[in-house]
């Protein structure tokens, strides 16, 4: 809707709303003509518009309002909270995807920190079998070391046992 509309409807349910929202067609005529309003539209148009958008009920011998009628404050206002509608909407869609992308950090977060378990895990084996070796090594090393320094004393002593 234009502005010059917007206002002729304004002004139609602001007149009505003075009355206690009920005026003899005729008399609605005359006010409109003695306040000065913008007759640009024709007023079975504009009342016409006002029933589409029930903000009046049947209009014939009287014009009343609806009780949407009683309630309305200005198509600015109407505007400002569709615009905080709209705004509450985008915000609301921005927040859902600020949880979403938070839950999929979330999820990157926990599969990387199993997959560090997991390499914790085998890392530990691998050191578990390293230490086995290692103890195994030493005790094969210490066996040898202690053959290979008394090797006379056994070969003495094999050849002792089977001269017997």
């Amino acid at each position: 809707m234009n502005q010059r509309l917007e206002n002729s409807l304004e002004r139609i349910i602001f007149l009505l709303q003075e009355s206690d929202g009920r005026l003899e067609y005729s008399r609605l005529i005359k006010r409109l003509i003695s306040k000065n309003a913008d007759m640009f539209y024709d007023t079975d148009t504009l009342l016409a518009k006002l029933k589409e958008l029930d903000y009046i009920q049947e209009y014939s011998a009287f014009v009343q309002l609806t009780p949407t009628g009683n309630n309305f404050k200005g198509f600015h206002d109407i505007k400002y909270q569709e615009y905080l509608t709209e705004k509450e909407k985008n915000l609301n869609l921005e927040n859902l995807e600020l949880q979403n992308q938070v839950l999929k950090n979330q999820n990157l977060a926990e599969s990387r920190q199993s997959e560090i378990d997991n390499l914790t895990i085998e890392n530990l084996r691998l050191q578990n079998k390293q230490m086995k070796r290692y103890i195994l090594y030493s005790i094969l090393g210490f066996i040898a070391g202690g053959i290979l320094t008394n090797i006379k004393d056994i070969i003495n002593l094999i050849q002792q046992l089977l001269h017997k």
